[in-house]
């Protein structure tokens, strides 16, 4: 019995393997959704199939690889509305339940929950990675830029920085 679980937990970590060299492959900016895995294992109907998929380990590779072939990782806050969220005109539906799986928006759009909650997650990362309405870390040469660069408006900018973030701006551009 042991070997035959171990068997088919080396066939599911190669599967994981394989799955996150060829998503770091193909793009360079990936969006992930950071997902309260421990709070979600705690379901006693969805922790099997949970513990199974192996989401901390798929995130831990994707990073890696995704920084070997020289693309980049970004992990949306977990309470960001993705699901929830028309990315048609933007309006949350806060009455969405886990047991719904389509919807219809006030706009009319039809909305599937896992694809429009991807298609929300892609806007995002493509914003974080723009720095449009994120809160994205600066990479070195933009700190280097910003030393030697000391005037008003960059005073301006870092008052702008200490103002608390609200959870996920998707429309906002501040």
């Amino acid at each position: 019995m042991a070997k035959l679980q171990r068997r088919i937990a080396n066939r599911r970590l190669d599967c994981q393997h394989r799955m996150t060299t060829q998503i770091a492959r193909t793009y360079r900016v990936i969006g992930v959704e950071d997902l309260n895995v421990a709070g979600m294992l705690r379901n006693h109907r969805l922790a099997l199939s949970i513990a199974d998929a192996g989401f901390g380990e798929i995130h831990h590779q994707l990073a890696y690889r995704s920084e070997g072939y020289g693309g980049m990782l970004v992990a949306m806050d977990r309470f960001c509305p993705s699901s929830r969220l028309c990315h048609v005109c933007g309006w949350i539906n806060r009455d969405l339940t886990l047991a719904d799986r389509t919807w219809t928006c006030d706009c009319g759009a039809g909305l599937d929950r896992d694809s429009n909650a991807a298609l929300n997650i892609e806007r995002q990362a493509l914003k974080m990675v723009a720095g449009v309405g994120s809160r994205r870390p600066k990479t070195p040469g933009e700190r280097m830029s910003d030393a030697s660069a000391h005037s008003a408006s960059k005073r301006e900018n870092m008052a702008e920085e200490r103002r608390p973030s609200k959870p996920c701006q998707f429309g906002a551009v501040w």
